[in-house]
């Protein structure tokens, strides 16, 4: 017996989470009166491993906007290192991916100087393995095998690009200073090609600072910046499938201020995961004209990527302020803008996405002369067509954007936006291939000179086959009329021996 080894594609998800204390101080004569907005970031290094420990190193951003003395805006910013470790099934000869986000930030203590803030970072771990399987090879000619065409992948090595881009910012007046930068990137295409793996996409900047005129006012500037690499991946092809994932390191970012002109050095890191394909005929099922026959079946799971795509989806809410909030009589601004994804899933040909974008809307009370802010959650669920299957899992990396925040009456405040996602696809799928067969004991010779059968509609010839020991071709060439499988009750004559 003849057998060859196939390689198959594991992939598991692990998370957890880890409380990060960040404390933030003032460095000038400025005092903290009020915590106006809250924007933090969790990155992390690429992982160690070691055994079944999958190790990370990393930082949370975190940027506080607040309301000082002489209803003046301030801000003060950190970087808070973590260290988080994921026990997980085994790391040896694996590829793992991680990604952080910050599910909740509290803010624990507020004095005139200083606040302290802790941050729930949520990691979630993705292990890429290759496995293998022995399967038989048909080589005897007395055994009749029933072939299958079979896809499976594997994971190549990971590639990791950094690079920076260089945004620019003009506002209608001279900047003083830079309150807060929020810069998110999103992949919008990702393209494999012989050696080359070619990433698009933008980078997403919002911008908060104080003009430098007499009004000190608080102002935004947002925009977008198109980005593309080209990335070296070796003995990638254009037929393979690949997942990218980009991030910004957001502690390395660098600000020039000139005038009315605000330039910022974003440095990005790309990560490219390569899949390989690999076609092979299987023998799915078998039976021997001379012997009784023992096979033995190995069971596994298949993961195939499908691809990934890009969406651009429209959501909107609104907000009635309680009555015990003071009154909008002037919006400055909306800070802090995020997103999560609850749920990611295809049904019926159309991708849903359900999940939470919350802003915080900073405001003016003329009545009291004072600065306030509001929490504004904006609950979604957005459906876009895809090409993907029902039962694909969905990876997605959502970004936030396009901001807008109008207030009438003083206490309804409305809020529209949109999310971009780039969304990572792949199937699960439990299969199986024949990977021994057992020679048993001879088969009794056949006396007679014919047999009749009598089939069933719908029954196929392989199955026919296969009870009376007889090849196939056999028994089509000895009843050419036969459809396959049968399309009514029909007498079947083998002939054993011709006359």
């Amino acid at each position: 017996m003849a057998y060859e080894k196939i390689f198959t594609l594991g992939k598991k998800k692990y998370s957890g989470e880890v409380n990060v204390e960040c404390s933030l101080g003032l460095e000038s004569d400025e005092e903290i009166l009020k915590v106006l907005s809250t924007n933090a970031r969790a990155t992390i290094s690429l992982p160690q491993t070691t055994g079944n420990e999958v190790v990370y190193n990393g930082n949370v951003n975190v940027c506080l906007i607040f309301a000082g003395k002489d209803a003046k805006i301030g801000s003060t910013q950190s970087v808070c290192p973590f260290i988080f470790k994921q026990q997980i099934d085994s790391a040896e000869n694996k590829i793992v991916y991680g990604k952080a986000t910050i599910s909740e930030t509290k803010v624990e203590s507020v004095t005139a100087t200083g606040v302290k803030i802790v941050c729930t970072v949520l990691v979630e771990t993705y292990v890429f393995s290759n496995g293998g399987i022995q399967v038989y090879v048909p080589e005897d000619e007395s055994i009749i095998s029933k072939l299958c065409e079979v896809s499976t992948y594997k994971v190549g090595t990971q590639q990791t690009s950094n690079m920076v881009e260089t945004v620019e910012l003009t506002a209608k007046y001279p900047i003083k200073k830079v309150l807060c930068s929020q810069n998110n990137v999103v992949i919008k295409n990702s393209v494999a090609d012989n050696n080359i793996a070619t990433i698009s996409g933008e980078i997403q900047t919002n911008v908060v600072f104080i003009q430098d005129d007499e009004t000190q006012k608080i102002s935004n500037l947002s925009t977008t910046t198109p980005f593309r690499q080209e990335i070296e991946v070796a003995s990638l092809k254009k037929e393979d499938k690949i997942e990218a994932y980009a991030k910004v390191i957001a502690e390395k970012e660098v600000q020039t201020i000139n005038g009315n002109k605000l330039n910022i050095e974003i440095p990005l890191e790309l990560f490219i995961l390569p899949f390989e394909s690999q076609e092979f005929t299987s023998v799915c099922d078998l039976f021997s004209l001379e012997n009784e026959i023992k096979t033995t079946t190995e069971s596994f799971e298949n993961t195939t990527p499908l691809g990934s795509e890009y969406f651009e989806q429209k959501i909107e809410a609104s907000l009635t302020l309680p009555e015990n909030e003071p009154r909008v009589d002037k919006f400055l601004t909306s800070l802090g803008q995020k997103v999560k994804i609850t749920s990611a899933y295809v049904n019926d040909g159309s991708l849903i996405l359900e999940g939470v974008a919350e802003t915080n809307v900073v405001y003016v009370n003329d009545e009291m002369d004072s600065i306030h802010s509001v929490l504004v959650e904006i609950p979604f669920v957005t459906q876009a067509r895809t090409e993907m299957d029902d039962n694909a899992m969905v990876l997605c990396e959502p970004t936030l954007t396009d901001f807008e925040v109008m207030v009438k009456r003083g206490r309804d405040v409305f809020v529209d936006a949109k999310i971009k996602a780039n969304c990572n696809f792949t199937k699960k799928e439990d299969d199986s291939v024949i990977s021994k067969v057992e020679l048993g004991d001879e088969l009794a010779t056949h006396d007679e000179a014919i047999q009749i059968y009598f089939g069933k509609a719908g029954e196929a010839i392989w199955d026919i086959a296969k009870h009376l020991k007889i090849s196939p071709q056999i028994i089509l060439e000895q009843n050419p009329s036969l459809s396959d499988p049968l399309e009514q009750d029909t007498k079947i004559v083998i002939y054993f021996q011709k006359k």
